[in-house]
């Protein structure tokens, strides 16, 4: 069993506890940094995460559920990331540390490596084809992403491209084609000849708040 302590912002909350059955027998605790979940989200918030027995620690969202309807949401996206995402991950995903559930099963919280970058549009054309690379490997773990297009979900991260947000993802078996691959693949095309951008660096501090 593994635990999860989270600290609120002093205003908002008490420290609250949450339990995992499925993740490794690990204790986390998660402070949350801000008065106020990440922008364009309700339920998402940044956070930093320290892990028993270890002095580093790392920023990481955590994104809360509340109710029937939104945990079992939740629990469809953990059950991605431990199954068809598992090898993807820290590479094309976020890490996921488990999804743990709050006393009485009506509120979890899903902790994911926090993975800040620029929107695919946004990026110089010759990043297009690493884009197309992740979108692949994203088919070949038999997942469709449904809201790839949306700000946010699809950025160009230091460590590369990485899709995030997937509540509305599904388990697929489209092969040799995919439609959300040829639909991203056609996107790129058109949007290469036309778009001109500054060389990539680093993601400006306005685009790290996006959903998660």
């Amino acid at each position: 069993m593994s635990t999860l302590e989270i600290h609120w912002p002093r205003h908002r909350a008490p420290t609250q506890q949450m339990w995992s059955w499925s993740s490794p027998n690990s204790h986390l605790t998660v402070t949350l940094l801000h008065d106020q979940p990440l922008r364009g989200s309700r339920r998402v918030w940044l956070a930093n995460m320290s892990v028993r027995g270890w002095s580093d620690t790392s920023e990481v969202v955590v994104k809360f559920a509340r109710g029937r309807e939104e945990l079992a949401m939740l629990e469809a996206e953990a059950a991605l990331y431990d199954n068809e995402l598992r090898y993807l991950q820290g590479s094309f995903v976020p890490v996921c540390h488990g999804l743990f559930k709050g006393s009485g099963g009506m509120q979890g919280g899903l902790v994911l490596d926090y993975r800040p970058g620029r929107d695919w549009e946004k990026c110089p054309p010759h990043y297009y084809e690493q884009f197309s690379i992740a979108t692949r490997r994203l088919q070949d773990a038999g997942v469709t992403h449904g809201d790839l297009f949306s700000k946010g979900h699809f950025r160009m991260t230091s460590n590369g491209p990485c899709i995030v947000h997937f509540s509305r993802a599904t388990q697929h078996d489209c092969h040799p084609y995919c439609e959300e691959l040829q639909a991203f693949t056609s996107a790129c095309t058109s949007l290469g000849p036309r778009h001109h951008h500054p060389s990539y660096d680093h993601p400006p501090m306005y685009e790290q708040y996006a959903m998660f």
